[in-house]
């Protein structure tokens, strides 16, 4: 009589993998925030059928990368889901730059409800986020993502206003700008100022007047001492540390006796930055 080949034990007989055991019913929502361009995901996973075979998960999710939600929705088959790993394969994302939130649906078509939150937290290239035995993270927690960013010049005589964009929160670390004074003759006193939006919470300034036809680089940073001019025209004014500014916020300049000809130019600035999904 020729060998018989091995029969899978019926569902019954099978230990439980997994605590979550799928009906067919329900769907894996991957949900992302992203600040940089170019992105692709890859989300994988194995979920055990009830006649013992595996079926493999596998799909692509592309976020925005505008620090706006991007959704993919994919259909799941009977069995016990055994993990899921999410992991960036398309650009470079830094640390905290990609935050993915994975989720069960169940429902389907337009009325559909979160049975169960799988894991949440930052994926890169080489970072990948586990389901089970991941670490959550909301996205505004972790290191953040720190930023040298190059602001918008503006127009002689005018202020600089650098305002954190929607869905961003920053943490100040340091700022500099050029000021050009034109040939007006009279004395100039730049300051910085933290801005809600509609009044001033922080201010601190320059104690030494800037001339005219003088080119003065203003440099604001946290925890530094009192403000001093050096030999290179260089003025470091200090801010407080750990400041956080919410969406709205802006880092503006007011400097006492601007005349029309004067020159903001050459800003720059390092910002440490969480997403909020607002």
């Amino acid at each position: 009589m020729p060998p018989q080949l091995p029969v899978p034990p019926p569902a019954s007989a099978i230990y439980q993998p997994s605590p979550v055991y799928l009906t067919g019913e329900e769907e894996l929502r991957a949900s992302s925030l992203a600040n940089a361009s170019g992105l692709g995901l890859t989300i994988s996973g194995r979920i055990l059928r009830p006649d013992g075979t595996i079926s493999p998960i596998k799909f692509t999710h592309a976020p925005n990368s505008t620090r706006t939600i991007a959704t993919t929705i994919v259909g799941l088959s009977e069995g016990w889901l055994l993990g899921l790993t999410v992991r960036a394969t398309t650009g470079a994302p830094a640390f905290g730059q990609t935050w993915v939130l994975l989720e069960l649906l169940r429902g389907g078509g337009g009325a559909t409800d979160v049975v169960q939150t799988l894991g949440m937290g930052f994926v890169t290239a080489n970072t990948p986020l586990n389901w089970p035995g991941g670490v959550n993270f909301l996205p505004t927690d972790g290191p953040g993502h720190l930023r040298s960013i190059v602001g918008t010049t503006p127009a002689a005589g005018a202020e600089i206003s650098e305002v954190v964009p929607t869905g961003a929160r920053w943490e100040f670390l340091a700022f500099r700008a050029l000021f050009v004074t034109s040939a007006a003759v009279a004395n100039r006193f730049p300051s910085f100022i933290v801005f809600d939006g509609s009044s001033g919470d922080y201010q601190n300034g320059a104690i030494v007047a800037q001339a005219a036809s003088l080119s003065i680089k203003y440099h604001l940073a946290p925890g530094a001492p009192a403000p001093q001019l050096d030999g290179n025209n260089d003025l470091v004014i200090p801010a407080p540390v750990g400041v956080r500014l919410a969406a709205g916020f802006a880092i503006n300049t007011g400097t006492a006796n601007i005349q029309a000809g004067d020159q903001w130019s050459a800003i720059r600035y390092l910002v440490r930055e969480w997403m909020t999904g607002e």
